[in-house]
């Protein structure tokens, strides 16, 4: 449980200081601190949200062969940026991350390769590591802890490329009351 808030905290953390990166060209520790303090609340109603997609996913993945978990892992891929940097609600962010992969699949998907092999490299190299005496496990956390930093920022990155070319779909309008 700890594990899980602490890793809520470092994508949120992580994800405000590349949000910061990205649109002014540099950032500090304090970017990150200031999008925790603004909107904890939010940021972990939106894990809480994906954690029940994902238990949703992994139930589905027993009859759909996987391909649940693949879905729910491309699909809500900028789920965090929108919440932290488009300064989106829980269902908008979630709505939106949708609208994002439906309209650039392809590219989406290759970000999710990519992402796939650098994750699974960062880890098998982090598990060699552990071989070698208290210096191996320190190494091999911290080269899993650049390599996910590493990621949210071409995540967030093209986030925020999409929204300033203004190539995210907008939300499909709600039908409304009688106009008069």
């Amino acid at each position: 449980m700890i594990g899980t808030i602490a890793y809520i905290a470092t994508v949120a953390y992580t994800t405000g200081m590349a949000g910061a990166a990205w649109q002014r060209g540099s950032t500090t520790l304090a970017d990150g601190s200031a999008i925790l303090q603004r909107d904890a609340a939010r940021i972990f109603l939106v894990a809480i949200c994906l954690i029940v997609l994902g238990a949703v996913a992994a139930v589905l993945a027993i009859f759909t062969l996987g391909l649940a978990i693949l879905a729910f892992f491309l699909f809500t891929l900028y789920v965090f940026p929108s919440a932290i940097v488009g300064d989106r609600g829980v269902a908008e962010s979630i709505s939106e991350s949708f609208r994002i992969t439906l309209a650039r699949f392809v590219p989406t998907l290759i970000l999710g390769i990519l992402i796939f092999v650098m994750r699974l490299l960062a880890g098998i190299i982090g598990g060699v590591l552990h071989i070698i005496p208290f210096l191996g496990p320190i190494v091999g956390g911290i080269l899993v802890q650049i390599v996910i930093s590493y990621v949210t920022l071409a995540i967030v990155g093209e986030y925020v490329n999409l929204r300033a070319a203004g190539a995210i779909p907008p939300a499909p309008a709600t039908p409304g009351g009688p106009t008069v």
